[in-house]
């Protein structure tokens, strides 16, 4: 029985380091991980006509810095879609974007488009 019992801890004791399990925490321990990346996410309403362009800028929270940024402007078969002309870093903590319609809208507005930056600890 106890080369069982002992098999058994020396199995549990490889699957918790082969697959994460971690322990509870105990008093004293470090407070948990916090992730240094993190994505922000923000809604865009790009203008109708097809010779105005829309600027936009997301920022990063206080302390992250940029790294990239993206977008997704989704299409819709009455009002068309956004294109984006220019994305870039403006800034230590801000991604800027410039959209424009892809062709003067017919009913209303194009769907708004969402931007994101991608922020990391400095």
């Amino acid at each position: 029985m106890r080369t069982l019992t002992a098999l058994v801890a020396a199995i549990a004791t490889i699957a918790a380091g082969t697959f994460g399990f971690a322990a509870a925490p105990k008093p004293g321990d470090p407070p948990p991980y916090t992730p240094a990346r993190e994505v922000v996410t923000k809604t865009v309403q790009v203008a109708t006509d097809a010779v105005t362009v829309t600027p936009a800028t997301i920022d990063c929270p206080a302390g992250k810095v940029v790294v990239s940024g993206g977008f997704n402007a989704p299409y819709d078969s009455t009002s068309g879609t956004a294109t984006v002309m220019q994305s870039y870093p403006a800034d230590a903590d801000t991604w800027a974007f410039l959209f424009t319609p892809y062709t003067a809208v017919r009913f209303g507005f194009p769907p708004p488009a969402t931007i994101y930056a991608v922020c990391v600890n400095p």
